[in-house]
């Protein structure tokens, strides 16, 4: 499970807008082995998640993924944006005696004033993919104009508050290229295998390390430069900044992981079985959030969205008509077991639609099957076709039809001649 926007709802306030999203292995292997060490699944050991299980987790982390720890960077809220913004309200009001009937701004602001504004809410980790070798992670600095690290005023998880447009300009060529989705896409093989072989060599490299440091006392590293070395001044530069990031956040009592954009699927895997075995060796279950992973033929997914009054889901795609109607009707079936329906009823009694979702996309499994890239004529064909004969559209249109609908609209549909 992967929660990708994730927010606390109060009474009044808008409904929050954020994903639930299953990803799982076409060759059946699980991305996460052991679902007790996600703190979403019941039956999870309790643990509190504060600032030292932060620390701990960061250091395990580090060591895993083969970078320094002193690149691990502290985040704060910005005290003085708050300070102000409680300065601008009415004299004769205290935000932290608010009132749930009020303006969702102030509740949101004095939720942020109950906390201490001092206080460390997460750590940051600018992360990528080694460019230049595989299996290989890369960290670095990240040039601050401020003391501390201050995330973005709001209350979303950390990683979406960086304030990376601070950051200096780094060129396209120099960041990490999406893979094309035509490119072949071979086995995935033994990720988890792979990942504990690194740490293996990692864990050997370490003791190397500080038995040199016990024979040559001279030549000792300061703490945390042990597994990758501090980079130089010179080498320092502007195309050396990585603009991705990695975040660890304790929040409401769980330790949240905000995963960083990556562009390969091997990549993500590879980050999600080392947080599972930090996880593990620190017997404290995550949240996993943020950034969704790469799309690959390779893996497949469905998503659930909270909408307005309903619950929007997007099913995976289907090779046939009958797998199709195999995942509506098992959809129907679990929603149904939930007290949720596709229909509903009007104030006169008709029976009708929920009045969203039941779109239907054509395509293929992987841009290779695709009949429209296959043969674009087949795509041109089918609109001019249905340019031609604009009443088709009325087939799939329900109650409502005109500009505030999905629907077509009146003054755009004309009469066709009979043929």
């Amino acid at each position: 499970m992967n929660q990708q926007q994730q927010g606390k709802w109060y009474p009044g306030e808008p409904l929050p807008r954020w994903a639930l999203a299953c990803y799982w292995r076409k060759d059946g292997v699980p991305l996460w082995r052991d679902p007790s060490w996600l703190a979403c699944r019941e039956g999870a050991p309790a643990v509190v998640a504060d600032d030292a299980m932060a620390q701990r987790f960061t250091r395990a982390l580090s060591e895993r993924l083969g970078v320094a720890e002193h690149f691990w960077i502290p985040a704060f809220e910005d005290a003085y944006y708050y300070l102000w913004k409680e300065q601008t309200l009415p004299v004769t009001g205290d935000p932290r005696t608010v009132d749930l009937k009020d303006d969702a701004e102030r509740r949101r602001l004095a939720r942020l004033l109950e906390q201490d504004l001092s206080a460390v809410v997460g750590y940051a980790l600018p992360l990528r993919h080694s460019l230049a070798q595989s299996h290989r992670w890369e960290s670095g600095r990240w040039p601050l104009k401020r003391d501390h690290l201050f995330l973005v005023p709001g209350d979303s998880p950390m990683g979406l508050r960086l304030p990376l447009s601070a950051l200096p300009w780094a060129d396209p060529e120099d960041q990490p290229q999406p893979q094309s989705l035509f490119a072949p896409r071979p086995a995935l093989g033994d990720i988890h295998g792979e990942v504990a072989r690194r740490h293996a060599e990692q864990h050997r490299f370490t003791s190397a390390e500080r038995i040199g440091q016990s024979l040559h006392p001279s030549q000792s590293h300061p703490e945390g430069e042990a597994v990758q070395q501090q980079p130089s001044a010179e080498d320092d530069r502007e195309h050396k900044i990585i603009h991705t990031s990695l975040c660890i956040e304790p929040r409401e009592g769980r330790l949240h992981i905000f995963l960083p954009p990556l562009t390969q699927l091997e990549h993500y895997l590879d980050l999600l079985s080392s947080i599972e075995e930090c996880a593990h060796t620190l017997a404290c279950p995550v949240m996993i959030e943020g950034y969704a992973p790469p799309r690959d033929p390779r893996l497949e997914s469905f998503q659930i969205t909270p909408d307005p009054g309903v619950i929007e889901v997007n099913i995976m795609p289907a090779a046939s008509w009958q797998t199709l109607v195999v995942q509506t009707e098992r959809l129907y079936d679990e929603a149904r077991q939930a007290r949720l329906g596709t229909e509903k009823f009007m104030l006169d009694g008709r029976h009708t639609g929920t009045g969203g979702g039941n779109h239907v996309t054509l395509g293929g499994l992987t841009p290779d099957d695709s009949p429209f890239l296959r043969r674009p004529d087949l795509l041109a064909s089918l609109v001019t076709y249905w340019q031609h004969h604009p009443s088709l559209s009325y087939l799939f249109s329900g109650l409502f039809i005109g500009p505030t609908s999905q629907a077509p609209r009146v003054d755009e549909a004309r009469h066709e001649a009979p043929v």
